[in-house]
């Protein structure tokens, strides 16, 4: 059977159009997805640089004032600022008043234990930890460790201002007395923290 050079000359030909068609979209496709890559990378480039940059301005902030004032090492004032900054993005809650929180609660001794035990910088109860622990699903942690403990009670902070609709006033008193926030004396706690002037 004779087989017709023009048909397999148009045959080859059809093929080397639908081959190159095949490339052509392969390049735009790669071409486009790369532009996205690209633009991803940027707008991740921007965000971390503007966290890195608030980063440095709360450093900036606290760092003298742990140390002059609260006579903290260098050490400990610079690993506090790291772990309540990491907190602050993690639970999306304000780094200022995790702060005035551990100014008010502790002065930022991480070793303080109240009458009624609550322990370390944000004094949180070993009760309430454990509770907090158990929706983190944190099996070890320790009350006294910067870490652990700021940890947990910025978390506590945060499901109490959540739980409360976004009133910080009546989170932080709950925060100090639990179901007993609505004593006067929580109302002057969250006073105290809110209008906290010890960074200022």
């Amino acid at each position: 059977m004779k087989v017709n050079k023009n048909f397999l000359l148009n045959l080859v030909n059809f093929l080397l159009i639908c081959l190159t068609l095949y490339l052509f979209i392969m390049l735009f496709l790669t071409i486009k997805e790369l532009e996205y890559k690209i633009k991803h990378l940027e707008k991740e480039s921007k965000k971390y640089s503007l966290i890195y940059d608030d980063y440095v301005k709360m450093r900036k902030k606290y760092y003298k004032v742990l140390i002059d004032k609260y006579n903290l090492s260098e050490h400990v004032a610079l690993k506090i600022i790291n772990v309540v900054y990491k907190n602050s993005l993690k639970f999306d809650l304000n780094s200022d008043l995790i702060f005035k929180v551990i100014a008010v609660e502790s002065s930022f001794d991480t070793v303080a234990t109240s009458p009624a035990d609550a322990k370390g910088l944000m004094q949180v109860l070993p009760s309430t930890a454990n509770f907090l622990a158990g929706l983190l699903g944190i099996k070890d942690y320790n009350l006294y460790s910067i870490e652990d403990n700021i940890l947990l009670g910025t978390f506590y902070l945060k499901l109490l201002i959540e739980y409360n609709e976004g009133d910080t006033m009546k989170a932080l008193r709950e925060y100090y007395a639990g179901r007993f926030w609505y004593l006067e004396e929580t109302k002057k706690y969250a006073l105290k923290v809110l209008n906290n002037s010890f960074f200022e």
